[in-house]
């Protein structure tokens, strides 16, 4: 065996001994560990404003300026509060469980160089309430799970956990600051993309209402989704790796001498931040070299981020042409003008049409408007609509707020007003009035805007109770059958028909359900449509002879083709006028079709009563 050899094992044998004769006998008679805090009381990680850690000849320190972590040494940086202050709570949590007293030391001094304590592998200086703390890190125990420390000051020896030596920091890198750039602490206002070619921009941020509005390459709405997720990538970048903290480094070949790209971030405390981005290295294509000015360092961040930033002005344009407003009155214009005012948290139609609105029509136009988003930036400066067809334009909607409607604003003015014109190439254009800009909207995006005000009214078609019915006319296809109910409540066939009553529960029911009876949608509108939606072809009518105080009035339902949506069309006379609309279509099969039609058996032919 060589001296080599024979000194190791001379060494492992001697720390054998030492751990055996003064630590082992220990383990049994160990008090609470929590009863007896290594670092003493009151001593509370987050008390500390200052923490060194020195190993071999390096020293990393750090301190605590304004609640953050900064480094001092080797380097003045932001440090990583969580890998700082698990350090911390690691060595609070420290307690005097193993121990060899002084005195034990006194009669064997060179234990010391066995513990590793003659030269420590670290030391830890703290400072935490004007207290100046110092431990002394040795080696490890045989098994390596346990490490030897002393506390200068109080010179017994203890035993902690080998994992503290994974807290502690092997270089300034283990502790500074991944970050990018942090935006905890920085209220940003202002955003610049410059050296990006056609594609840099300028944001600024409304004091007042804290929205983000384009300044540059032109005044306009901004994106404020896409813009706080911007701010949101940036806080969350990563640096990959420290490349050089030279302020005097070459810049060329990191291709940050003519930088691709400078993002400057300003706030309103006069705070700047610049970052340059530069080149991609030869071997990591997916990431990127970028300089900021705080620190005059070049690192590298993720390819992806500088992709978001090129990205062209107009996609952090707001794509919206509706603000995310409450309105309170919608007046819409085509041949006609026609509005819905919310009046007591219920919408009503405004003009010759003053009747209820159907709340959930209103609440899908509202969201509907709001949704209404460009699909192209058609020109940013027009001065001549014309050309557009928004001068005229073929469609004008206008929104009030609340205030507005109920009288208590200064000026009342519409929050917004567009206009549109017809479809051109599959396509809309539209303008804001109170913008110089033309963009394009999908044809399909106006097809859930009403032309008429019957199109958004109440669904309801009407109401009546099923007692107050006193007859039933049902025609179809050339037979007719009528159905009267006698002073006793009873149906009965009408003399002169042939036939018979085989539910009367039922028919009861589907008068009922005609009662309270509502449209899935409105169709039409007006006495000429009804050739258009095959209610000659049916040719099916249910008249409903209905007793009111002022007499006995006759409600009429015609029934025609089947929509789109397989639903039947329906006919009624509302407010003097033919109005088309979808029927329920469970209601039509499993009640019209089986009690208010007329069997082509068992029922006489038509003839006049």
């Amino acid at each position: 065996m060589n001296t080599k050899s024979t000194g190791w094992l001379v060494a492992a044998a001697a720390a054998l001994f030492a751990f055996i004769i003064f630590f082992e006998r220990h383990l049994e008679e160990a008090p609470t560990p929590a009863s007896m805090p290594l670092l003493g009381e009151p001593f509370r990680s987050g008390q500390t404003t200052s923490i060194q850690v020195r190993r071999t000849n390096q020293t990393i320190r750090a301190e605590l300026r304004s609640g953050a972590w900064h480094l001092t040494l080797p380097l003045d940086y932001p440090a990583q509060p969580v890998r700082i202050e698990g350090l911390l709570s690691a060595l609070a949590q420290l307690n005097r469980q193993f121990q060899i007293t002084p005195g034990e030391i006194s009669e064997r001094p060179e234990v010391m160089t066995t513990f590793g304590l003659e030269n420590p592998h670290s030391s830890i200086i703290l400072e935490h309430e004007g207290t100046r703390t110092q431990i002394l890190v040795g080696g490890t125990t045989p098994l390596a799970d346990r490490v030897y420390l002393q506390v200068v000051g109080n010179e017994g020896v203890y035993l902690a956990d080998a994992s503290l030596l994974d807290l502690l920091p092997s270089s300034a890198g283990d502790w500074r600051s991944r970050r990018l750039v942090n935006l905890d602490q920085l209220a940003v206002n202002r955003i610049a993309v410059t050296n990006a070619g056609p594609t840099g921009f300028e944001l600024l941020r409304d004091s007042g209402t804290q929205l983000w509005r384009l300044n540059w390459p032109l005044p306009a709405r901004a994106n404020n989704p896409k813009v706080q997720y911007l701010l949101l990538q940036l806080a969350q970048t990563r640096v990959e790796s420290f490349v050089s903290d030279d302020p005097n480094v070459d810049l060329e070949p990191y291709g940050l001498e003519d930088p691709v790209l400078e993002l400057v971030l300003a706030a309103e405390a006069g705070q700047v931040r610049t970052i340059q981005f530069g080149s991609s290295p030869p071997d990591r294509p997916g990431f990127i070299h970028a300089r900021r000015s705080q620190h005059a360092n070049i690192v590298l961040v993720p390819l992806e981020l500088r992709g978001e930033l090129r990205a062209s002005y107009n996609e952090y344009r707001d794509p919206f042409l509706v603000p995310p407003m409450e309105p309170g009155r919608i007046e819409i214009e085509r041949a006609t003008a026609f509005s819905v005012t919310r009046t007591n948290d219920s919408w009503r139609l405004s003009g010759a049409e003053a009747v209820p609105a159907d709340e959930a029509l209103v609440k899908d136009l509202v969201a509907d408007l709001k949704n209404l988003s460009v699909s192209g930036f058609v020109k940013d400066v027009v001065t001549d609509f014309a050309g557009y067809g928004l001068d005229p334009p073929a469609l004008k909607v206008r929104l009030w707020n609340g205030s507005d409607v109920m009288g208590t604003a200064t000026s009342p003015s519409p929050f917004v007003t567009l206009h549109f014109s017809t479809n051109r190439e599959d396509r809309v254009f539209v303008r804001r009035t109170d913008e110089d800009s033309v963009y394009a909207i999908q044809p399909s995006a106006l097809q859930t805007i009403p032309r008429a005000p019957w199109q958004i009214r109440d669904r309801q078609v009407w109401s009546f109770s099923t007692n107050a019915v006193r007859a039933i006319t049902l025609t179809e296809m050339g037979r007719k059958l009528r159905l009267e109910r006698n002073d006793a409540g009873q149906w009965t066939v009408a003399a002169g028909y042939q036939g018979s009553i085989l539910n009367t529960a039922a028919l009861q029911e589907a008068l009922y359900r005609l009662g309270t009876l509502r449209a899935v949608f409105w169709t039409a509108r007006g006495e000429e449509a009804l050739k258009d939606y095959g209610f000659d072809e049916t040719d099916h009518t249910v008249e409903l002879e209905i007793q009111q105080q002022a007499g006995t009035e006759t409600r009429t339902l015609r029934f025609g083709w089947r929509s789109g949506h397989e639903h039947p069309y329906a006919a009624a006379i509302i407010d003097g006028e033919w109005t088309v609309f979808e029927f329920p279509v469970m209601l039509y099969h499993e009640f019209v079709r089986q009690f208010l039609s007329v069997p082509q058996t068992g029922l006489s032919p038509s003839r006049s009563p």
